[in-house]
């Protein structure tokens, strides 16, 4: 198993299978490279003032990022995925990083043990189809608990759409479909405190 590979398997343990997909509801960045096992470092994706929409902060889905990410939310805020992307599939999950953790998303993630456990507590995961607005197969993403908060998407470089959906109904992990490295190693995933 591949450190990327390795990630997302550690990183979403039962992510897509809690989640049990249901009905589905720009930056460019360089072409990824296929080859590439070690993450990009995430990019530039944060913003200092987030834009909130009573309570709610949509973030866009992009080929290879998350946009409209700020650095901070204030405590009760929920997430919503909305993906611009024109071919590729989206997801977004989300782990409450421990109290001691003080390493970066990009330290986190390139350091991430391929066995381990995953980074934080699984709080949820949203997925969005190209060109539509998420869906929330566990339940409204709501970051209730201050603290940081690690982002991501396993989803494999070029998968099909449908086969992502297909696997996560049958209780199985995006991370599982056919394809290239997963997002993240292009630098698709990012962090964000709660306030």
């Amino acid at each position: 198993m591949n450190h990327s590979r390795g990630l997302i398997a550690a990183a979403v343990i039962g992510a897509m299978a809690v989640a049990g997909c249901g009905d589905t509801e720009t930056t460019e960045t360089a072409a990824p490279s296929e080859t590439s096992a070690t993450p990009a470092p995430a990019a530039e994706s944060t913003t200092s003032t987030p834009e909130l929409s009573d309570g709610v902060l949509t973030v866009e889905a992009v080929d290879y990022a998350f946009k409209n990410l700020p650095e901070s939310v204030p405590e009760g805020t929920e997430i919503k995925l909305t993906n611009t992307a024109k071919e590729e599939i989206h997801e977004m999950v989300a782990f409450k990083l421990p109290d001691d953790e003080t390493r970066s998303a990009d330290e986190i993630v390139a350091g991430a043990d391929p066995a381990g456990p995953p980074p934080g507590e699984f709080q949820g995961v949203l997925v969005a189809e190209p060109g539509e607005d998420g869906f929330a197969p566990t339940g409204p993403m709501v970051l209730t608990e201050p603290g940081r908060y690690l982002f991501l998407c396993s989803v494999p470089t070029g998968a099909d759409p449908a086969e992502v959906i297909k696997i996560g109904q049958e209780g199985g992990q995006a991370s599982e479909a056919e394809g290239g490295p997963p997002h993240l190693v292009h630098g698709m995933y990012g962090a964000v405190t709660v306030e």
